[in-house]
């Protein structure tokens, strides 16, 4: 067994054991299968990622945005179900403020991360 280094680089056939959570196996399968799948992810869900629980008066305060009264209490989470209807689904998909936000990935029908994928 061999622990990896810096240098370390995996070639085709390599036999590898990962030691982790379970709620870190959607990033790794992403990881190793491959860059031509990110990048192909990255297209449609947006080179950013937020988390749902981020609150929309964090999010409008960084990006330059502006929210009405009661958006400004909302977690992105709550704001993104609110515009597509109250059922979200992964690839849901919301322009706002010159940003196309998507939701990426989901969890018990909340949404746990949203793209962004600037103009």
């Amino acid at each position: 067994m061999l622990h990896p280094k810096g240098s370390t680089r995996l070639k085709l056939g390599d036999v590898i054991c990962v030691i982790g959570r379970s709620e870190d196996l959607y990033s790794l399968n992403r990881l190793f299968n491959g860059d031509a799948k990110l990048k192909q992810e990255r297209a449609f869900f947006g080179t950013f990622t937020l988390d749902g629980s981020a609150l929309m008066q964090d999010i409008a305060q960084a990006y330059g945005l502006t929210l009405s009264p009661g958006e400004q209490s909302m977690t992105l989470a709550e704001f993104i179900a609110l515009r597509v209807g109250g059922h979200p689904v992964i690839g849901d998909d919301v322009d706002w403020h010159g940003i196309h936000w998507v939701v990426s990935d989901m969890e018990g029908g909340k949404i746990t991360r949203v793209g962004l994928r600037l103009y």
